[in-house]
């Protein structure tokens, strides 16, 4: 009968001696036969069958204690059972690789977005679908006060959404796309009051456990700016002129201000983090034969 030494299984399997002789001591793979004088293993050609079967459970991630216990109970329901918890677990792991591709594309794009940055301070309207987000309750603070008081009210807002992500259990990465709402009541009465934040859902990606916010389709008045972190004199400044915008052109506010976050650069200087952002607001234009009844 032929039998083969550890160096010769080894080589013939391609993997270690050192790999074999733990197979043997956890009692994956006994030798065939062990020379009592020397303690040389030997090993018989088939039993390469049941070490590729070993070889194969552990290419897919199963611990060696875990593949014992399947090829020492021989029970292929067990089997089946295992092996498709090890898929749910692949798949899990295949989620946060793809969350982890997202969050470096998303860093990819802001470098783009500051070193080839739109249009700022220059109002458009453009039409946008409807959109996912989650929300998160702050303490509401006033942008004009804020600003001629010298507050930085939109730190506190983001450690309180920190907090509330640890809490959730959401990515960090997330924590870049913190965007703020003035609600629909405050705007048209000029109240510029920040009372909640979002963070917009990218892929359809949901968190059922997390408070949820549709930004609802149609059309949006539009402006990029660029400011540094917390900086309520300049988003007042435009959300004033997207105001005013809208009061030349005679049309009708019809939802909550958004200020999302298209890029951000505190990579180099934490002190000084700056935000490309995309001020919004939904609105509904006015026909100018409408126009010309609501004034009869």
């Amino acid at each position: 009968m032929e039998k083969l030494t550890i160096g010769q299984m080894a080589k013939r399997n391609k993997i270690s001696e050192r790999a074999l002789r733990i197979y043997h001591e956890m009692g994956l793979l006994t030798p065939q036969y062990v020379d009592e004088s020397n303690s040389y293993r030997y090993y018989s050609p088939a039993q390469s069958r049941r070490l590729n079967m070993i070889l194969q459970m552990k290419s897919v991630g199963l611990p060696l204690k875990q593949i014992k216990n399947i090829m020492d109970g021989s029970d292929l329901a067990m089997f089946e059972a295992v092996l498709l918890e090890q898929i749910e677990a692949i798949n899990n792991q295949v989620g946060e690789l793809r969350l982890k591709e997202k969050a470096l594309r998303k860093m990819l794009e802001s470098c783009k977005s500051f070193l080839n940055p739109p249009s700022l301070q220059n109002v458009f309207v453009e039409y946008q679908p409807e959109r996912s987000a989650c929300f998160f309750e702050i303490e509401a603070f006033d942008y004009v006060r804020d600003y001629e008081s010298g507050l930085r009210s939109w730190e506190k807002v983001l450690e309180q959404v920190r907090e509330a992500i640890h809490h959730y259990n959401m990515p960090i990465t997330c924590f870049s796309d913190v965007g703020c709402i003035v609600r629909h009541e405050n705007l048209i009465t000029g109240r510029l009051v920040c009372d909640g934040a979002f963070i917009l859902l990218h892929d359809r990606v949901k968190y059922s456990y997390v408070p949820s916010y549709t930004i609802p389709s149609g059309t949006y008045v539009c402006m990029f700016d660029r400011w540094r972190s917390g900086d309520s004199q300049a988003e007042t400044h435009g959300i004033m002129k997207l105001l005013s915008y809208i009061a030349e052109k005679g049309i009708e506010i019809r939802g909550d201000y958004i200020a999302e976050v298209a890029a951000e650069s505190s990579v180099f200087d934490s002190n000084e983090h700056i935000s490309l952002v995309k001020m919004q607001i939904p609105v509904r234009i006015v026909s100018a034969a409408h126009s010309c009844r609501a004034k009869r």
